[in-house]
């Protein structure tokens, strides 16, 4: 095995520890050796290859750590567009020797990004030029001495200087939006299957309360699939109602079909200037396809993830496709005439920051449309559990953040855009319903808002 380069570990604030790793087996126990004395492990660009960035970085998150990479502003573009690949990862930008000029362009680099993974703080600028980073990313020194670099600068005798009481804020921990029934003779479920009475019992880590609320809202399902991992939900799984007596049988129909009808019909009024946040692999072509065709609907995707916008631009090859993610949304102000986040909304890290991104695009009297999914349970035999515990975490799909409904949902809209938003529809889960929930919000116009 070849050795690998000399880390820097980051014990906080700025106290530096170097750690000489040989190997990269001995990374994970390294990591989780230091883990009470760090929350951040650095190590300079130069010093990590490339090859070995994915491996470091799932160590050190590994331990509970955030990973990080002391990189200049010269370096930023190409370790930028690698490290946008390892998961979660902070840049720690250093400016030794760098002019205003190439701070900004630095920062340039690093807009244009847009990776939800990847997060950025100054490792040495004076307090003015923090200005774009994240508030609670920012690496601050432990001494609040001046900076030389502030001798003649006017805002001198005013300015608070630097804060050393701000840190890292924790990387987001993904949350799962499922749980598991196992199919058996024992539990405290009762189901009747086609005239067979089975027993369930819950399996896995969903905490209790989030469990009880599913099932109080209806939501728990038949695995009817073959597969290991479920990707058609409408046609792989089926519906189940509680009965007058407690015992669980499948609905009639398709679920989800009611939902998608009224989202579908909803999509197709729209018009204009449409972005959709999050967008993955679009699932409603038909809808957009024939305004488009007709003139009437410009669609612009904005998607972290490559893979997707390559799928989607041969899909829909008449819309627009740019990497991004909705807190930072690529667009001018005032320019669209409608933002949807179809079944991104819990997959955003920041809600807040997106919804106050969406009013700052959005056009007076533009639609605003989230539509996600709440917790449910899938009912399913042991040799299927089996098959889905066999796929390792890295081939899971992108999981949740929140598990917000469409009241939790309203709530952020209404603490970020008060009364700028007026609601049009909301379609809330129910024992009658898919876990899917809508909100369809229309944002007014200030004259309207006076009134």
């Amino acid at each position: 095995m070849s050795a690998l380069p000399q880390l820097t570990w980051q014990a906080w604030p700025l106290a530096r520890a170097p750690l000489a790793l040989d190997a990269a087996a001995t990374w994970p126990a390294t990591a989780a050796a230091v883990r009470r004395q760090a929350r951040v492990a650095l190590v300079q660009a130069g010093d990590l290859p490339p090859s070995a960035g994915p491996e470091w970085c799932a160590a050190v998150r590994g331990a509970g750590l955030v990973a990080g990479i002391i990189v200049q502003s010269h370096e930023v573009a190409p370790v930028a567009a690698a490290a946008a690949h390892w998961g979660p990862v902070l840049l720690a930008l250093g400016t030794a020797g760098a002019d205003r000029r190439d701070l900004a362009g630095a920062l340039a680099q690093l807009a244009r990004q847009r990776s939800p993974t990847l997060r950025w703080a100054p490792l040495d600028v004076p307090h003015c030029w923090h200005e774009g980073a994240e508030p609670d990313l920012l690496l601050l020194p432990a001494t609040t001495a001046s900076d030389p670099r502030c001798a003649d600068c006017a805002a001198r005798d005013r300015c608070p200087g630097p804060r050393p009481e701000q840190a890292i804020a924790p990387l987001l921990a993904a949350v799962s939006n499922q749980f598991d029934v196992e199919l058996g003779e024992r539990g405290p479920i009762e189901l009747d299957l086609a005239g067979r009475k089975l027993r369930g019992r819950v399996v896995g880590t969903m905490p209790a309360e989030q469990v009880e609320r599913a099932l109080a809202r209806g939501q728990l399902y038949l695995d009817r699939s073959q597969v290991a991992r479920i990707d058609d939900f409408a046609g792989q799984i089926q519906l189940l109602q509680r009965d007058d007596r407690g015992c669980w049988r499948p609905a009639p129909g398709q679920p989800f079909d009611r939902e998608e009808a009224v989202l579908r019909q909803t999509l197709a009024g729209l018009r204009g200037l449409v972005v959709d946040v999050g967008a993955g692999p679009v699932r409603y072509v038909g809808e957009l396809r024939a305004a488009m065709q007709s003139g009437q609907l410009r669609y612009l995707a904005v998607e972290p993830d490559p893979d997707h916008l390559a799928r989607s631009r041969t899909a829909l090859p008449e819309g627009q496709f740019v990497r991004g993610v909705g807190e930072a949304l690529p667009l001018a102000s005032g320019s669209a005439d409608a933002v949807l986040w179809l079944r991104s909304w819990n997959h955003l890290r920041n809600p807040q920051r997106a919804v106050a991104e969406a009013l700052r695009v959005a056009k007076p009297g533009a639609t605003l449309l989230a539509v996600d999914n709440v917790v449910f349970g899938l009912a399913r035999r042991p040799e299927q559990l089996q098959r889905a515990h066999a796929i390792s975490v890295g081939q899971t799909p992108f999981e949740h953040f929140r598990n917000d409904c469409a009241t939790d949902a309203l709530r952020t809209v209404r603490e970020v855009a008060g009364d700028r938003v007026e609601v049009v529809q909301i379609q809330e889960v129910g024992l009658d319903s898919s876990n899917q929930w809508l909100l369809q919000l229309r944002l007014q116009s200030p004259g309207r808002i006076l009134e």
